[in-house]
Protein backbone atom coordinates (compact mmCIF):
# COMPACT_ATOMS: atom_id res chain seq x y z
CA UNK A 1 0.00 0.00 0.00
CA UNK A 2 2.91 2.35 0.73
CA UNK A 3 4.41 1.83 -2.71
CA UNK A 4 1.18 2.93 -4.44
CA UNK A 5 1.03 6.13 -2.38
CA UNK A 6 4.67 6.83 -3.15
CA UNK A 7 4.00 6.37 -6.89
CA UNK A 8 1.07 8.82 -6.92
CA UNK A 9 3.08 11.36 -4.92
CA UNK A 10 5.87 11.18 -7.53
CA UNK A 11 3.42 11.63 -10.41
CA UNK A 12 1.82 14.59 -8.65
CA UNK A 13 5.20 16.29 -8.19
CA UNK A 14 6.05 15.84 -11.89
CA UNK A 15 2.69 17.26 -13.03
CA UNK A 16 3.03 20.31 -10.77
CA UNK A 17 6.55 20.89 -12.10
CA UNK A 18 5.32 20.77 -15.72
CA UNK A 19 2.46 23.12 -14.97
CA UNK A 20 4.79 25.68 -13.44
CA UNK A 21 7.39 25.38 -16.22
CA UNK A 22 5.02 25.89 -19.21
CA UNK A 23 4.07 29.54 -18.55
CA UNK A 24 7.73 30.44 -18.06
CA UNK A 25 8.40 29.82 -21.76
CA UNK A 26 10.48 26.69 -21.35
CA UNK A 27 8.46 24.65 -23.85
CA UNK A 28 8.88 24.99 -27.61
CA UNK A 29 6.34 24.09 -30.26
CA UNK A 30 7.08 20.68 -31.80
CA UNK A 31 8.52 20.81 -35.29
CA UNK A 32 9.51 24.42 -34.86
CA UNK A 33 12.84 25.19 -36.50
CA UNK A 34 13.52 27.80 -33.86
CA UNK A 35 14.80 26.06 -30.72
CA UNK A 36 16.59 29.04 -29.23
CA UNK A 37 13.43 30.66 -27.90
CA UNK A 38 13.87 33.89 -29.92
CA UNK A 39 10.89 35.00 -32.01
CA UNK A 40 10.91 34.21 -35.74
CA UNK A 41 11.18 36.95 -38.33
CA UNK A 42 8.51 36.89 -41.03
CA UNK A 43 8.76 38.05 -44.63
CA UNK A 44 7.31 41.42 -43.75
CA UNK A 45 10.02 42.01 -41.12
CA UNK A 46 7.58 41.80 -38.21
CA UNK A 47 8.08 39.26 -35.47
CA UNK A 48 5.89 36.39 -34.30
CA UNK A 49 2.21 36.40 -35.11
CA UNK A 50 2.12 40.11 -35.91
CA UNK A 51 3.48 39.48 -39.42
CA UNK A 52 0.96 36.73 -40.05
CA UNK A 53 -1.89 39.02 -39.05
CA UNK A 54 -0.66 41.68 -41.45
CA UNK A 55 -0.49 39.19 -44.32
CA UNK A 56 -3.88 37.68 -43.43
CA UNK A 57 -5.53 41.11 -43.38
CA UNK A 58 -4.30 41.70 -46.92
CA UNK A 59 -5.73 38.40 -48.12
CA UNK A 60 -8.97 39.05 -46.27
CA UNK A 61 -9.33 42.47 -47.90
CA UNK A 62 -8.62 41.02 -51.33
CA UNK A 63 -11.13 38.21 -50.80
CA UNK A 64 -13.85 40.58 -49.60
CA UNK A 65 -13.22 42.99 -52.46
CA UNK A 66 -13.56 40.19 -55.04
CA UNK A 67 -16.63 38.76 -53.30
CA UNK A 68 -18.41 42.12 -53.33
CA UNK A 69 -17.49 42.64 -56.98
CA UNK A 70 -18.96 39.26 -57.95
CA UNK A 71 -22.02 39.67 -55.77
CA UNK A 72 -22.79 43.16 -57.07
CA UNK A 73 -22.44 42.42 -60.78
CA UNK A 74 -25.42 43.06 -63.00
CA UNK A 75 -26.82 40.08 -64.88
CA UNK A 76 -28.29 40.86 -68.26
CA UNK A 77 -31.52 39.35 -69.53
CA UNK A 78 -29.56 37.43 -72.17
CA UNK A 79 -27.29 35.93 -69.49
CA UNK A 80 -30.29 34.91 -67.35
CA UNK A 81 -32.00 33.32 -70.36
CA UNK A 82 -28.85 31.41 -71.31
CA UNK A 83 -28.42 30.06 -67.76
CA UNK A 84 -32.09 28.99 -67.64
CA UNK A 85 -31.93 27.27 -71.03
CA UNK A 86 -28.69 25.51 -70.05
CA UNK A 87 -30.42 24.14 -66.94
CA UNK A 88 -33.51 23.05 -68.87
CA UNK A 89 -31.56 21.38 -71.70
CA UNK A 90 -29.27 19.57 -69.26
CA UNK A 91 -32.16 18.29 -67.16
CA UNK A 92 -34.20 17.23 -70.20
CA UNK A 93 -31.29 15.39 -71.82
CA UNK A 94 -30.47 13.61 -68.56
CA UNK A 95 -34.10 12.54 -68.17
CA UNK A 96 -34.33 11.31 -71.77
CA UNK A 97 -31.17 9.24 -71.38
CA UNK A 98 -32.47 7.68 -68.17
CA UNK A 99 -35.91 6.82 -69.52
CA UNK A 100 -35.25 6.13 -73.20
CA UNK A 101 -31.67 4.83 -73.21
CA UNK A 102 -31.86 2.76 -76.45
CA UNK A 103 -33.45 5.65 -78.38
CA UNK A 104 -31.35 8.40 -76.80
CA UNK A 105 -29.32 9.29 -79.90
CA UNK A 106 -32.42 9.90 -82.01
CA UNK A 107 -34.15 11.88 -79.27
CA UNK A 108 -31.13 14.00 -78.32
CA UNK A 109 -29.94 14.80 -81.85
CA UNK A 110 -31.94 18.04 -82.16
CA UNK A 111 -32.18 19.00 -78.51
CA UNK A 112 -31.34 22.71 -78.60
CA UNK A 113 -32.85 25.77 -76.92
CA UNK A 114 -34.53 26.72 -80.20
CA UNK A 115 -36.41 23.39 -80.30
CA UNK A 116 -37.99 23.56 -76.85
CA UNK A 117 -40.72 25.71 -75.36
CA UNK A 118 -40.98 26.37 -71.66
CA UNK A 119 -43.14 28.20 -69.19
CA UNK A 120 -43.37 28.76 -65.43
CA UNK A 121 -46.92 29.87 -64.63
CA UNK A 122 -47.01 28.85 -60.97
CA UNK A 123 -43.59 29.56 -59.48
CA UNK A 124 -40.12 30.70 -60.54
CA UNK A 125 -38.84 27.30 -59.33
CA UNK A 126 -41.21 25.12 -61.39
CA UNK A 127 -40.88 24.91 -65.19
CA UNK A 128 -42.92 23.05 -67.80
CA UNK A 129 -40.99 22.10 -70.94
CA UNK A 130 -42.19 20.79 -74.33
CA UNK A 131 -39.81 19.11 -76.77
CA UNK A 132 -41.05 17.88 -80.14
CA UNK A 133 -39.04 15.28 -82.09
CA UNK A 134 -40.70 14.52 -85.42
CA UNK A 135 -44.20 13.31 -84.52
CA UNK A 136 -43.24 12.65 -80.91
CA UNK A 137 -43.87 15.10 -78.09
CA UNK A 138 -42.20 15.04 -74.70
CA UNK A 139 -43.57 17.10 -71.83
CA UNK A 140 -41.66 17.59 -68.59
CA UNK A 141 -42.23 19.28 -65.27
CA UNK A 142 -39.05 20.33 -63.49
CA UNK A 143 -38.84 21.47 -59.88
CA UNK A 144 -35.67 23.36 -58.98
CA UNK A 145 -34.27 24.01 -55.51
CA UNK A 146 -33.11 27.54 -56.40
CA UNK A 147 -33.88 29.97 -59.18
CA UNK A 148 -32.63 28.29 -62.41
CA UNK A 149 -32.05 31.67 -64.05
CA UNK A 150 -29.26 32.45 -61.57
CA UNK A 151 -27.70 29.09 -60.66
CA UNK A 152 -26.49 26.18 -62.81
CA UNK A 153 -28.13 23.08 -61.33
CA UNK A 154 -30.14 19.96 -61.97
CA UNK A 155 -33.75 19.94 -60.84
CA UNK A 156 -34.79 18.24 -57.63
CA UNK A 157 -37.66 16.47 -59.37
CA UNK A 158 -38.43 15.78 -63.04
CA UNK A 159 -41.59 14.20 -64.37
CA UNK A 160 -41.27 13.26 -68.04
CA UNK A 161 -44.36 12.37 -70.09
CA UNK A 162 -44.43 11.03 -73.66
CA UNK A 163 -47.31 11.17 -76.13
CA UNK A 164 -47.46 7.36 -76.46
CA UNK A 165 -45.95 7.20 -79.95
CA UNK A 166 -42.48 6.67 -78.56
CA UNK A 167 -41.22 3.11 -78.47
CA UNK A 168 -41.29 1.58 -75.03
CA UNK A 169 -37.88 1.50 -73.39
CA UNK A 170 -36.17 -1.88 -73.70
CA UNK A 171 -34.54 -3.58 -70.79
CA UNK A 172 -31.47 -5.71 -71.38
CA UNK A 173 -32.38 -8.13 -68.60
CA UNK A 174 -33.90 -11.37 -69.92
CA UNK A 175 -37.53 -11.95 -69.00
CA UNK A 176 -38.04 -14.10 -65.94
CA UNK A 177 -39.49 -17.51 -66.62
CA UNK A 178 -41.85 -19.27 -64.30
CA UNK A 179 -40.53 -22.31 -62.47
CA UNK A 180 -41.75 -25.52 -64.01
CA UNK A 181 -43.66 -27.75 -61.70
CA UNK A 182 -42.38 -31.32 -61.47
Amino acid sequence: MKSLATYFTGVLVVLIGLALAAPAGLSAAPGDGNKSGTPDKTESGKTGTEGKKVRDKGLMKEFRRLEEKLRGRKRTAAHLKKTLETNLIGALSRSIVRRFYPERRVLLKNLKPANITYDNPTSPLVYYVRYIVGSKTLLARMDFARDPEYYLQYPVNVKLLADGKLPKPRHDAPPTSEKKAK
